[in-house]
This record gives C-alpha cells, structure tokens and sequence, in this order.
C-alpha cells in the first residue's frame, strides 16, 4: 500500500513537471515570437499600435492614396501626390516615433519611484525576482506598470528574468529603461550589497528628466510660431474663397497661377513633415 502510495506521489510529480517544463516552453516560444529587435513591428509596439506590420502598411497606404486622389481632383496633381506621399512618410515614420516618445514620457517619469522601491527591497534582503515584482506592484496605474506585470507574468511561467526584460525594452522607446534592464541584468544575484549603482541611475534619471522639460519648454515657442504662420497660409485662402470665389478661382484657373499654388502648398506640407521630425525629442 505503501509502495503504491509512493509511485502515484512519484508520477504526480513527474507530471507536474513536465506541465512546469510545457508552460515554459510555451511562454519562452512566444517570447520568441513577438518582434526582433530593431524591426518595424518593435517600433509598432513602442508606438502602442497592436497591429502586425503588414496590415498597417496597407491601411497608411489606402488613407493616403485615397486623400491623394481627392486632394487631386480638388486641387490639382501637384498638390495630390504631395498628399500622398507626406501622409505615408508621416503614418509610417514620423506618426509612430511621436507617438513611441509620447508614452516613453509617461513612463520615465515613474522611473525614478520604480528604481528607489526596488533598492529598497533589495537592501532588505529580498532576491531581484521579488525586488522588481515589489517595484511593479508600487507603480501607479498605466504603461509602465502594465508591461512590469507582464515581466513578473513570464516570472511566475518559468523564465529568466533576463528573458523577460526583453519584454520591456521592445515595448517601450528610450533609453532610460534600457539602462534599467541593463543595470538589473549586471548586478543580478549580488542583493543588497550593490544598491548604489541603483540609486545613482534613478538620480540621473531626475536629472535627465529636467533637462528634457526645460527643452520641450523652449521649443514650444518656435512649435506655437510656426503653426499659426501655417494657419494663416491655410486661413487667408479660405476667406478669400468665401470673400471672392470669382478671386480664387480666375487665380487656380490660370495657366500660371495655378501651378505656383500648387507648388506654395507643396512647400507647406513638406516642412510640415519635416518640422514635426525636427521638434521630436528623442533620448
């Protein structure tokens, strides 16, 4: 009786293990399979967009195609593949960096906070695992905390803890939480005897932070200057169209005219675009 108490303990052990060894396996193949570092799917996810690359390609591409062929017969041809192309570039590039560095903004500054809990768990003893799952659950509600809980998720499945920082430097843009990663990765397993290093991260950090506000401060200036002159190329035309249409429209059906309007629009968008790369601060 004994003995075959002791064989079903042994198989139900087995089985757990082999389903332990199956979750892991399972949570590791789709840490594999999410995106390569670098690639265009990384810069989806760190824009926050959830689709995969193909299908926002093809949508980018119908929007713009089809204000192109409206800007077309409205304007003219000029005008309509200008659209086109300045609404694919920005969709596809400048569109997904703004948005990528929008929610590194949300998330840097609850870096510092998440680094002193996590020297503090670390200081009284706790292992790593344990210190970043108690710096996630201390984290106010949003980016940060939801993609953390997604590291202590993998934890709790079986993976390293360096398999599951991957997550997060393919989720959010910036290099402040690469830093992060990288220093957790480097002092791992050492415990409470190295809490400085994390210390000093988290007050250069502040510092960082300051310096990126007083720069978005300075910008704002020359960003408002240049949106209202632009309003005001668009604004001027409009008014003139409902003062005088017989105006504006002797000017767009001139040989000449027509075309130098055309191209002033050009010359609009295109330093729009190329504005909006400019005034994108990236760390």
């Amino acid at each position: 009786m004994r003995e075959s108490l002791r064989l079903r303990q042994l198989k139900l052990r087995s089985a757990d293990d082999a389903k332990e060894k199956k979750v892991k396996a399972k949570a590791k193949k789709k840490l594999r399979s999410k995106v390569r570092r670098g690639s265009y799917a990384e810069k989806l996810q760190q824009a926050g967009i959830p689709l995969p690359p193909i299908i926002w390609i093809v949508v980018v591409s119908a929007i713009s195609v089809f204000l192109g062929v409206t800007t077309t017969k409205s304007v003219g041809p000029l005008v309509g593949g200008t659209v086109t192309i300045c609404i694919a570039l920005f969709l596809l590039t400048t569109y997904l960096t703004a948005r990528a560095e929008k929610r590194r903004s949300k998330v840097v500054p609850q870096l510092p906070g998440f680094i002193d809990t996590l020297a503090a768990s670390l200081s009284t003893g706790y292992s790593m695992e344990t210190s970043v799952e108690h710096a996630a659950a201390a984290l106010p509600e949003g980016v940060l905390k939801r993609e953390f809980r997604s590291v202590v998720r993998m934890l709790s499945k079986g993976l390293t803890l360096d398999e599951a920082l991957d997550h997060i430097t393919t989720k959010i843009a910036g290099q402040e939480v690469v830093s992060v990663c990288i220093t957790i990765r480097l002092f791992y397993g050492l415990g409470g005897r190295v809490v400085s290093p994390f210390k000093r991260l988290g007050g250069k950090m502040r510092e960082q932070q300051a310096v990126i506000e007083r720069a978005n401060r300075d910008l704002s200036g020359p960003k408002n200057g240049f949106y209202v002159i632009l309003a005001l190329a668009v604004i001027v035309p409009a008014i003139l169209s409902v003062v005088s249409p017989e105006y504006m429209q002797k000017a767009f059906e001139h040989e000449v005219i027509k075309y130098v309007i055309q191209g002033a629009m050009m010359v609009q968008l295109v330093c729009l675009l190329i504005f909006k790369r400019m005034t994108t601060l990236r760390v």
